[in-house]
């Protein structure tokens, strides 16, 4: 009973040590790669030429030319030359059978991700019954009381985008009643990491907000 007990409590910290560190080993993991890649291919011809010339080189380097052409690649999308070549370019890269299987994902979700304006369209997070009415998921108002003249005389109507896992830009377009959605107290930043994660970065608990009053019919 005792080497029971004591494996038990031994797999149940090794799986809570696995939990806390996984994410951070993942996130070291990547971090390196991308500091080997950077740094070994954007910066070895400089640091080359460096230490052939100078006898020294600079670690980071290629960080740095990344960050640069980063902020240069950044400041030509607003202008015409940028607009007009790079529509070009990706036709010419989604040419490539398997760069045209990952590039449109990687597109929208670094889009949506790194563009602040689209992740303003989505106003608050609620949750909305979805697929039947015993089964509640996560969803965003895209615009609050809306009206039809098929719908109830003075029913109010929320139009709720229900994302789909893990590409919050792929989703359904819902109408639901204002008193069947439940208005949830968290920020939609945080609605999105449990969208993303799949539902591994979640609450225990979701807060709420109070419903919104009674239509006046």
């Amino acid at each position: 009973m005792e080497t029971k007990i004591t494996f038990s409590k031994f797999k149940q910290y090794f799986l809570s040590g696995l939990a806390i560190l996984f994410p951070v080993f993942v996130t070291l993991w990547i971090l390196k790669i991308l500091f080997q890649i950077s740094d070994g291919f954007l910066g070895s011809f400089i640091n080359d030429y460096l230490y052939a010339e100078y006898g020294y080189y600079i670690p980071g380097l290629g960080i740095v030319i990344m960050v640069l052409l980063i902020l240069l690649a950044g400041y030509l999308t607003n202008k015409v030359f940028a607009r007009r070549f790079f529509p070009k370019f990706e036709r010419w890269l989604m040419k490539f059978p398997l760069v045209r299987n990952i590039y449109p994902s990687a597109k929208q979700l670094g889009m949506f991700i790194f563009n602040e304006s689209s992740k303003a369209k989505f106003s608050r997070a609620v949750l909305v019954p979805w697929p039947h009415q015993d089964c509640y998921t996560l969803g965003f108002i895209m615009n609050e009381e809306i009206t039809c003249d098929r719908f109830t005389a003075g029913q109010k109507y929320y139009t709720v985008f229900v994302t789909t896992v893990p590409n919050p830009l792929t989703g359904f377009i819902s109408f639901y009643k204002t008193e069947d959605t439940i208005l949830l107290d968290i920020k939609v930043d945080e609605a999105l990491k449990i969208m993303i994660s799949g539902g591994v970065i979640s609450p225990k608990v979701f807060k709420t907000q109070p419903p919104p009053p009674p239509t006046q019919l």
